[in-house]
């Protein structure tokens, strides 16, 4: 019995100028938010809920990844909220606002 193993190449290009599916996460931008910040996401959509940012990832976030035309994963996202409903959800900062209205709520 003859085993044969054909090398697998996998090559991550930037291409996000051609196309918003594959945009990087905005790891590079300077963080206006910080952990711990209450925050709404999705504002101003039928998606936005209120919640709390738990994780900042940085340079962590990362590119979409594509072998060939298969879409294999989106970019990584630079936020993780907890939500208040228990949900959390990873979001990019073009995603949140700071909930000005955080003011408003009893304190633990």
């Amino acid at each position: 019995m003859e085993l044969i193993c054909n090398p697998v190449y996998v090559v991550l290009v930037d291409d996000s100028a051609e196309s918003s599916e594959n945009e990087m996460s905005d790891a590079s931008v300077t963080a206006e938010f910080t952990v711990g910040e209450r925050v709404r996401v999705f504002p101003d959509t039928s998606d936005e809920r209120p919640g709390v940012l738990v994780e900042d990832f940085g340079q962590d976030a990362g590119y979409a990844v594509d072998i060939g035309t298969t879409h294999i994963a989106d970019a990584s996202r630079r936020w993780a909220v907890t939500l208040d409903d228990g949900s959390l959800v990873f979001v990019d900062s073009s995603d949140i606002v700071v909930d000005v209205d955080a003011g408003d709520l009893p304190s633990d």
